[in-house]
């Protein structure tokens, strides 16, 4: 067994072994970053990926801020101090390419994935059969697919036919799913055969090889998944497994297995692992869903007054689509707050495809800011909330856009939680893995790109109305973050209070800018739960503080009664409201 320690948060990890015992390996590999570990057949060793050390990095620059170049490819024999290099591409002079190596499921290929910074990528294999390992040199590859426009994920190689079931975006934004022959793929998409054609209204999420001649298949519809069951050989839709309205994630299967596990959630259902006997499963009818940008999450007798207290989240970046999920904080906002959490599904995501992703990319990002403050509008002008009752959250790219809206708009917000945000944005890419952010952001180093960036760019951009206070503010980042390194909140905080205490704006500034710096933590992975549960209560009591919330121990709306009262409380729910955005992206997409 092989598996990958963190320290601090860190993206670096060491892997390290176990026998089937539990019997601890002396086996150690040590600052292993942005890669997948996969064995070799005989379990005699593992494929792994790691940035390599260059002539360009001082020996006194910091581990964490320092840029990643040349990712690399090895081969670790279990008991050998030596290991085998696969793939180097230092020779076509791009020190940001990403390579994972992959094996088939019946161990005859090694899959090379060699990625640029717009996710597109070029896949080489190797036949393992054919090598022998114990020979330390550096093994040929061959070249399967490359296009420097799409990307491409083996999902299952077939011995039988030596075809291979490919995930791609190619000539297809919202993906599609395609069946190669090892030997004529480099002919072009003429030898490709279609298996799952692209569907311009729903994304085509994932897909995984189950029950010997069937494929899970998992389509984001209108800011929800859905799960499919289609034909190996043919692609066709067999049936629709039903689960409500929820994200289904993590699914595993394999095709000489009859069963697979998924997971779903919703806004209102924890996390549950799901066991589907496909000898089992009913067909059931497809249903036609209406599209909804916008979700609301309250008790069923709320009051549209306008004195709610609402959290307004967001993401809008990097293709990722924000879906139904359930979050024991937000849920504690409703029941224990009285409140309204709002989920605005704005342009960046991938809740509607890569064309929705487009519209809020590059010279496209200003777009996302204003969908959002659009949903604030929106809960605002139809008495949901009001401004000082309306808090919004962001992390990461979502901290970036909570601070951006929050610069434009500050009057629309009474409280802002921003997370580990991006707030350097004339130099996100000169650290860690930020020049892969260069196909979502723009190259501020050019100077037709530079001027979008610099318009909303945190850093850059602290000023307000006249006789306006800047909302109170929660900023928090990780001294270990090597992904939104932590110079990102610390410079942005220093700026924020140098211009707060000018005395015209100081003698009106009352509301709090608080910036909490949690020691050895990074952007998020691997947060121990204690850490975390610290982490939600300081959010939970800021937003308290500043919205002059109260905590009502029990369900009932506008009483204080303990917890051993008999009456029925309510029942949480959630709305969904469609809207058209300030910038109607529903009719007008640009």
């Amino acid at each position: 067994m092989a598996y990958t320690i963190s320290e601090k948060g860190s993206d670096l990890t060491t892997i390290n072994f176990k026998d089937v015992n539990g019997q601890d390996l002396p086996d150690k590999i040590p600052k292993v970053k942005q890669g997948s570990l996969s064995w070799m057949p005989n379990n005699k060793g593992i494929f792994y990926s790691k940035y390599i050390q260059t002539k360009k990095h001082s020996t006194n620059e910091s581990t964490i801020t320092k840029k990643d170049e040349y990712h690399t490819l090895f081969y670790h024999p279990l008991g050998s101090n030596q290991d085998i290099l696969i793939a180097d591409f230092r020779e076509l002079d791009d020190p940001n390419l990403n390579i994972v190596g992959s094996v088939s499921r019946d161990g005859r290929f090694l899959f090379v994935y060699v990625y640029d910074r717009d996710n597109a990528n070029t896949i080489y294999y190797l036949d393992l059969n054919s090598i022998n390992f114990k020979i330390h040199r550096r093994p040929p590859l061959t070249l399967l697919i490359h296009d420097t426009r799409a990307f491409f994920v083996i999902l299952d190689y077939d011995h039988e036919t030596e075809s291979a079931i490919v995930l791609t975006d190619h000539s297809a934004p919202n993906r599609k799913l395609i069946r190669i022959k090892i030997t004529t793929a480099m002919l072009g998409c003429a030898h490709w055969e279609t298996l799952i054609a692209e569907d311009p209204k729903r994304a085509l999420e994932s897909v995984v090889p189950v029950a010997g001649d069937k494929l899970m298949v998992i389509y984001i519809e209108d800011v929800k998944t859905f799960l499919y069951v289609h034909c190996y050989k043919t692609g066709k839709l067999l049936y629709k497994i039903s689960l409500g309205i929820g994200t289904v994630s993590q699914c595993y299967g394999d095709r000489e297995d009859t069963e697979a596990f998924f997971s779903f959630n919703s806004f209102l259902e924890a996390p549950t692992i799901y066991r589907a006997d496909f000898s089992l499963v009913a067909k059931t009818s497809l249903l036609q869903l209406e599209q909804i940008p916008i979700f609301i999450i309250a008790r069923k007798d709320v009051k549209r007054n306008g004195q709610n207290p609402t959290l307004l989240y967001g993401y809008g970046g990097f293709n990722i689509p924000v879906l139904p999920s359930y979050s024991s904080h937000r849920n504690i906002f409703v029941k224990h707050f009285h409140g309204i959490v709002a989920i605005a599904n704005i342009r960046g995501g991938g809740e509607y495809g890569e064309h929705w992703h487009e519209c809020g990319a590059r010279e496209n990002k200003q777009n996302v800011f204003d969908d959002f403050i659009s949903a604030a509008e929106f809960l605002i002008r139809n008495k949901f909330t009001s401004p000082k009752k309306l808090a919004i959250q962001g992390g990461s790219n979502g901290g970036l856009l909570v601070a951006a809206c929050s610069h434009q708009r500050p009057e629309l917000f009474g409280a802002v939680i921003n997370q580990v945000g991006v707030m350097d944005m004339l130099r996100f890419h000169k650290f860690t893995v930020g020049s892969f952010w260069i196909s979502e952001y723009g190259d501020p180093e050019k100077s037709s790109e530079f001027e979008y960036i610099f318009r909303y760019s945190p850093l850059h951009n602290i000023r307000l109305p006249r006789g306006v206070q800047w909302p109170a503010t929660l900023l928090i980042t990780g001294d270990h973050d090597d992904r939104v390194v932590p110079s990102h909140t610390l410079k942005y905080a220093a700026q924020l209070y140098h211009y707060l205490k000018k005395s015209e704006i100081k003698l009106i500034q009352r509301n709090p800018i608080l910036v909490n710096i949690e020691t050895n933590t990074g952007h998020g992975a691997g947060k121990p739960r204690d850490k975390i549960i610290e982490e939600l209560v300081d959010i939970m009591s800021f937003l308290q503080r500043v919205l002059q919330l109260k905590w009502y121990e029990d369900f009932t709306y506008g009483s204080s009664m303990s917890s051993s009262s008999s009456t029925c409380p309510p029942q949480m729910t959630f709305c969904r409201y469609a809207f058209f955005l300030h910038s109607s992206p529903f009719l007008n997409l640009p």
